[in-house]
């Protein structure tokens, strides 16, 4: 059973993208508003346009009421997962600037080494 604080990735969201499964994020937490697709007052292909994406800034665009944004809390099942990354959390390029880094110590080293040598 899903709970608040069920994580559910962007691969997971992808699949919940049409009316009878429809998935809405917003502010990283994730809404199944499949049940609310009928009664959208701003109508259904508004929901089905962004269905399975952040749609965080269109939200706020249409600068939607209190009232539509505690209903909006009902429909709540979870929340995004942080995207697990290679290199201990470091974004890709990040891997390769890291690993040259420690190459160019180690090579640094070793011409120290060498050079202390002498």
């Amino acid at each position: 059973m899903a709970t608040l604080s069920t994580e559910y990735t962007w691969e997971e969201i992808a699949k919940h993208d049409n009316a009878s499964s429809l998935w809405i994020v917003f502010d990283g937490k994730v809404y199944d508003v499949t049940k609310f697709v009928e009664e959208h007052p701003g109508g259904e292909d508004k929901l089905l346009n962004n269905a399975a994406t952040d749609a965080t800034s269109k939200f706020e665009e249409i600068g939607h009421s209190p009232e539509a944004r505690e209903l909006r809390q009902k429909f709540q099942i979870g929340v995004v997962a942080k995207e697990k990354r290679a290199c201990g959390g470091m974004p890709s390029m990040g891997c390769w600037l890291g690993a040259a880094a420690v190459v160019a110590l180690g090579v640094g080293i070793i011409i120290a080494y060498k050079l202390y040598k002498k």
